[in-house]
């Protein structure tokens, strides 16, 4: 059995296209998860039973609906590699508050750390076996080469701390 789009239902083998009060209560179904209230909110009189009957016999159009929406509020795997792609190569900020003195802060935008940007490079390289341990699926401790990182790169993370006058 293939895919129904989502503006027609299918019934004894004959398609039928969904009218605006069905894609109404679909639509209200999805908000209230209650089948008489969308009924009644799509301008059924019978509201109740009609809602039953609807709810019957558009389940596939509400599942479909519902799984679009899914989609759309879950990241998937491209989604999640991009954003580990983007923290590796540092485009990937954050606002931090900073004291600037007297009880006052600032809000500064910082740049992913060396150990986030490490352990981002970590994942994608065991996402696509550039580690040379695909077996076991374990790192080595890479925590010495971001201490051989020259520091001098980050001059937005340093924060000058100050001491209150006595």
């Amino acid at each position: 059995m293939g895919r129904v789009c989502i503006r027609c239902w299918e019934s004894r083998g004959v398609i039928h296209m969904l009218t605006e009060k069905q894609k109404r209560f679909i639509d209200y179904y999805i908000q209230t998860a209650n089948a008489t209230e969308a009924a009644r909110l799509a301008g059924y009189k019978q509201s109740q039973v009609q809602g039953h009957e609807n709810l019957t016999k558009l389940r596939n159009h509400i599942d479909e609906k519902l799984a679009a929406k899914e989609d759309v509020r879950i990241a998937n795997g491209d989604e999640v590699l991009r954003h580990l792609t983007a923290t590796m190569r540092g485009e990937v900020s954050e606002d931090s508050p900073i004291f600037v003195g007297k009880g006052v802060q600032e809000i500064v935008s910082k740049g992913a750390s060396v150990r986030d940007r490490l352990e981002a490079a970590k994942q994608l390289a065991k996402r696509y076996g550039l580690d040379g341990r695909q077996s076991s699926g374990e790192f080595e401790d890479l925590t010495p080469l971001a201490e051989l990182i020259n520091d001098d790169t980050d001059t937005d993370d340093t924060v000058e701390t100050i001491q209150p006058e006595t």
